[in-house]
């Protein structure tokens, strides 16, 4: 999902090949790569629209991932009201200590 988001938030300047292009797009790697292969102010430019577009879709995806959270914690605070706080496997356990029988 951070991939896609990624190549959906990267905008490159014009003048690139379609190959600069395509690296660039494939992943945040890629774009820091080709843009340190190119000159002067095209170059950083790309560098620094790839990290941008990286940190963008980092923000969207967590931001995504936190509301599954959130609605995954409504779904179980619903679902699991009406379940007893302590669940007991052997009916042992509930019957409290043993008597104490005096000599």
């Amino acid at each position: 999902m951070l991939s896609a988001f990624y190549r959906r938030d990267l905008t490159l300047p014009g003048g690139l090949t379609g190959e600069q292009a395509a690296a660039a797009r494939a992943s945040v790697t890629g774009g820091v790569q080709t843009g340190s292969q190119l000159p002067g102010h095209v170059g950083r430019q790309v560098v620094e629209l790839a990290r941008y577009a990286f940190t963008d879709s980092f923000h969207t995806t967590t931001l995504i991932a936190a509301v599954v959270m959130a609605l995954g914690a409504v779904v179980a605070l619903f679902t699991l009201r009406n379940v007893p706080a302590v669940l007991t496997e052997r009916p042992e356990e509930t019957a409290g200590p043993m008597p104490v029988q005096a000599a």
